[in-house]
């Protein structure tokens, strides 16, 4: 019997182990990127990207020398012949299909700096673009850190309120002692009894706000969270420090 029992508390142990160790911890920097990757604004200004390297390379192009080449080939029923012959010439025979091969070179020499103008003018107009998407990224940013922070603030108040319970609890058996000791009255448990109880209601109304934010937040990075998720506190560098 402790042959077998011993195998199952090592496994039982190794369980948990593993467990502590894989329980999950959500940085503000994960919900950033996820953020962001799944906003429309991403994908428009990867668009407005590839469309302003597009049109750089096009204006760039006018000034590459171009060459084309035209072919055309043609019947004539009718063509023209001497009326008569010559003796010891011979007349020439003009054929009846007849092809014409021409190559044409273009370069565009001097434009008067229009292509360039043009150039300047596509790529302020996308960097107008991109900077208003990336003000509306910015408040993306904003309202991940709203939620996420007022995640954070929320399960430390419900941290703060659960010591104050244990303390109260603990103080409530003290003085129930006393009271059958005829120490204190028994008015004194009451009071007690009655702070208790409005600690647990600002206990519940404090968890279903940090339930709804973590839902909230789920939901700008498409995953849902359990509510015993671990929030990162993101570290604060100091005015001069560099950021890690």
């Amino acid at each position: 019997m402790k042959k077998i029992l011993f195998p199952l508390i090592c496994i039982w142990t190794c369980f948990i182990a593993e467990e502590g160790f894989t329980q999950e911890v959500l940085t503000i920097q994960q919900c950033y990127a996820k953020a962001i990757e799944l906003s429309p604004l991403q994908k428009q200004k990867l668009y407005l990207e590839s469309i302003s390297e597009l049109n750089s390379k096009s204006f760039e192009s006018i000034n590459y020398p171009r060459f084309t080449l035209n072919a055309q080939a043609t019947y004539q029923s009718d063509v023209f012949s001497l009326p008569f012959s010559v003796p010891g010439i011979e007349s020439p025979i003009i054929p009846q299909d007849q092809y014409k091969i021409a190559v044409d070179f273009y370069q565009n020499i001097f434009n008067g700096g229009l292509s360039k103008s043009a150039m300047q003018i596509e790529e302020s107009k996308a960097k107008v673009e991109t900077q208003a998407i990336e003000v509306t990224l910015h408040q993306i940013k904003e309202v991940v850190n709203s939620l996420y922070f007022g995640i954070l603030k929320a399960q430390e108040q419900i941290n703060l309120i659960e010591n104050v319970q244990k303390d109260l609890i603990s103080q409530k058996t003290i003085l129930e002692a006393s009271v059958q000791e005829g120490v204190v009255l028994p008015y004194t448990v009451k009071v007690l009894e009655k702070e208790i109880v409005t600690l647990e209601q600002q206990l519940i109304e404090i968890e279903s706000t940090r339930s709804m934010l973590l839902e909230m937040l789920g939901k700008w990075m498409e995953q849902s969270f359990d509510d015993d998720i671990s929030l990162q506190i993101p570290e604060i560098n100091m005015p001069g420090e560099t950021l890690t």
